[in-house]
């Protein structure tokens, strides 16, 4: 029927002395052969700039269905080892230092607590008593900590689940919209 659908784009930038182009009246402009010099600026003085680009249509076999092939296909299916061993050890080492403060702290809190001190400073709790006494406590306004909690947990849970689904390749880039549309219902 005479429709074409672009599947793909190149562009070459370049540039080219004004000797060697040559405008037209009709608005085109033609490059000499052999003569692609580029254009040297000079520095503190005026240079004309002559701004045109080239279209070339070029029939191709892509179907517009596989056009994004190109770009999802990751090719040897290499596996960034550097990058995955580069965050284990980011992590493990957070998690140790994580560890060695959660550890000092409680070393010494239950050293404070196990040390015979006069009646004044038994009486006193600090540390960790006083959040054994709020623990069974009810938190204030707790229908609207209950709407939050619930309402953060389905959120999470449906980023993980729209994440699952296009890990597995259900939703397509071509489909534009269909992730958010996804997340949304």
């Amino acid at each position: 029927d005479g429709a074409y659908r672009i599947v793909g784009v190149n562009i070459e930038p370049m540039s080219i002395q004004n000797g060697d182009l040559t405008a037209k009246a009709d608005g085109t402009c033609d490059i000499k052969p052999d003569r692609n010099l580029p254009k040297i600026l000079e520095s503190g003085k005026e240079t004309p700039v002559s701004f045109t680009y080239q279209v070339e249509w070029v029939s191709s076999e892509i179907e517009w269905t596989s056009r994004w092939d190109i770009y999802l296909n990751t090719g040897d299916g290499q596996i960034h080892w550097f990058s995955i061993i580069n965050s284990i050890i980011i992590i493990i080492f957070l998690t140790a230092v994580m560890a060695v403060i959660l550890l000092k702290t409680l070393r010494r809190d239950i050293a404070s607590y196990n040390r015979d001190e006069d009646s004044e400073e038994i009486i006193e709790e600090s540390g960790w008593k006083l959040v054994h006494g709020d623990v069974f406590r009810p938190p204030r306004r707790s229908a609207l900590l209950a709407a939050c909690v619930g309402s953060g947990i389905q959120l999470l849970c449906m980023v993980f689940i729209v994440l699952f689904f296009a890990m597995l390749g259900m939703l397509s880039p071509a489909a534009r919209g269909a992730l958010l549309s996804a997340v949304v219902f």
